[in-house]
């Protein structure tokens, strides 16, 4: 699958305070050439450009916790670009509005903003990780954010979603994961994640339908024990008075019948079996190209 990635401009956007008034708009289009702009300015757009979204700004709150101060303690050659971060974050996130903490939704933040931060000439990262759990895994990955490089080898997380700078003494686990340098690496990446949980739900869901037909086999198997028991209790080997003769037939043709149902349980059974096997040795493969090294990024 092909991925284009879109170097967003922005146009009239002045970035020189954190508030905006009520009632302003702020609009996302397309140009002809298929690159992304904002705006504040409808008039602004050139012919050819195609409206995306048009965002309602509001006003700022000084009691909002996404307009807090600078982290502390951070060195003089950082604070520029922190302001300037900040600013980014706040404008996003007055802008923005996601419904659910979902892996992919949270990435799709962090590449609006990571693209936000690079037009404004500072070098940043997608980060993908587990900001709650220290020691987790790739398999427990379920957040997306940006680092941004506000002085040589000095990163400050944003926290696309939450719309505020995070530093490593709030949380170090912001500063640990797997951080791609665009947005095709990270959507590459989304891509075969998706792909591997999805296989990973068949895998589960054909698990749960073996589990039942190892149940059905073992009742069908139990059935046709039974059955095969009292042919061999009730007609022995001997010659048999027709009556008898006729109720060994009718017995006989039950055991026939059951013995198919085990045959097509069983034959079930294996054609699962197979497609488990298949999708987990798949599987390895996904965990093999997912599984790469954790990263950790210094700060200050």
């Amino acid at each position: 699958m092909k991925i284009f990635t879109y170097k967003i401009v922005f146009l009239v956007i002045v970035f020189s305070s954190f508030s905006h008034p009520v009632g302003a708009q702020i609009y996302k289009y397309q140009d002809k050439d298929g690159k992304i702009h904002f705006t504040s300015d409808p008039n602004a757009i050139p012919e050819g450009g195609k409206i995306l979204k048009a965002f309602e700004t509001q006003e700022g709150n000084k009691n909002n916790p996404q307009e807090e101060n600078l982290p502390d303690n951070y060195p003089p050659d950082m604070e520029p670009n922190l302001q300037v971060l900040q600013t980014v974050l706040q404008l996003y996130h007055t802008t923005h509005t996601y419904s659910e903490a979902d892996f992919f939704v949270c990435a799709d933040m962090a590449v609006d903003v990571w693209n936000m931060v690079k037009t404004k000439g500072i070098n940043a990262r997608i980060a993908a990780g587990n900001v709650n759990k220290p020691h987790a895994d790739w398999k427990e990955f379920n957040h997306a954010w940006v680092v941004a490089e506000a002085a040589p080898r000095k990163w400050i997380a944003l926290e696309t979603t939450g719309g505020n700078l995070v530093s490593r003494n709030k949380n170090k686990n912001y500063y640990r994961g797997y951080f791609f340098n665009s947005p095709r690496e990270l959507k590459e990446y989304s891509e075969r994640y998706r792909q591997g949980n999805e296989l990973l739900k068949r895998t589960k869901t054909l698990q749960g339908e073996l589990k039942k037909v190892q149940t059905d086999y073992d009742q069908e198997s139990k059935k046709y024990n039974e059955l095969v028991d009292e042919y061999n209790k009730k007609y022995p080997h001997r010659l048999l008075p027709l009556g008898q003769y006729k109720e060994a037939q009718a017995s006989k043709e039950k055991i026939d019948q059951q013995s198919t149902k085990v045959k097509e349980v069983e034959g079930r059974g294996k054609q699962l079996s197979e497609l488990i096997n298949s999708d987990i040795a798949e599987l390895e493969t996904f965990e093999q190209a997912l599984d790469k090294p954790i990263e950790i990024l210094p700060s200050n």
